[in-house]
């Protein structure tokens, strides 16, 4: 689909006039556009090819933003439907997520909190109502939920208080602790930081809060569920070389980690 083609389809179905359509480079898939309107309101358009998936997606999303979690919401076509059919593809419209990526501001214990907040009331979703994919690899927990599975500085917006995730469109069904484990190791491992155990430890001291026969029973299985995160994902063919050694340099932090020091 070239850049007129979506730009008719987003005028005559959506009635938005785009003055600026944009190709979203952070997309591994290739599949997400940024639009600016002649009012520069800014939408996302995702194009999929999978139209089970386009409706897991428009489903997930319209639940969350129903349990008070903010994430972008779906933007009906002017035939009040949530997804657009073109020649085999299936086009949804999200709104754009207010505030400033995660990635760009300090990282504050404040805002650290409400992430790991969010994302236990997330995992508050115990069914698989949305028909998501199975996680791929064990892990020995039999708490399971709705995951998020890409847990990013890229996919966090923060808005004053406010703290919205975007981007579930790797959202899976699976033991809960596996987003515990993305989360610490894209929140608090990097190539030029190392390790921030302590950013590590409050992280895991929020997300649990009170709940402490849970939180002995999932420490231990956090950093299992990080290596074979890391494992899973470390040969995608779509990933470049820099992004590669990234997530090698985490697999390594990881076989370092004493998780006696996350207690």
């Amino acid at each position: 689909m070239n850049d007129k083609e979506l730009e008719n389809i987003i005028k005559s179905k959506y009635c938005i006039n785009a003055s600026r359509i944009e190709k979203s480079d952070e997309s591994t898939d290739g599949n997400v556009y940024i639009i600016k309107d002649e009012n520069n309101n800014k939408y996302v358009i995702k194009v999929y090819i999978d139209l089970n998936h386009a409706s897991s997606m428009v489903s997930l999303h319209t639940y969350v933003n129903g349990i008070n979690l903010i994430a972008p919401s779906i933007i009906s076509n002017n035939e009040n439907s949530q997804i657009t059919e073109y020649e085999g593809k299936y086009i949804v419209c999200y709104t754009f997520a207010d505030g400033v990526k995660l990635k760009e501001i300090n990282l504050q214990s404040e805002i650290m909190i409400k992430i790991a907040e969010y994302l236990r009331k997330l995992h508050a979703i115990k069914d698989n109502r949305f028909n998501l994919k199975y996680v791929s690899f064990d892990v020995d927990s039999n708490r399971k939920s709705v995951l998020h599975f890409d847990i990013t500085k890229n996919n966090i917006f923060v808005d004053d208080d406010n703290i919205c995730f975007i981007d579930f469109d790797d959202a899976k069904f699976g033991p809960s602790v596996c987003d515990v484990a993305i989360a610490l190791t894209n929140l608090f491992i990097s190539k030029a930081n190392g390790i921030d155990i302590h950013g590590m430890k409050n992280f895991i001291d929020a997300y649990y809060q009170d709940d402490k026969i849970l939180k002995e029973e999932e420490i231990p299985l956090i950093k299992d569920a990080a290596i074979k995160w890391l494992q899973s994902i470390i040969d995608n063919p779509n990933f470049d070389t820099s992004t590669r050694e990234g997530l090698e340099n985490k697999l390594k932090c990881w076989n370092e980690i004493n998780m006696y020091n996350l207690t």
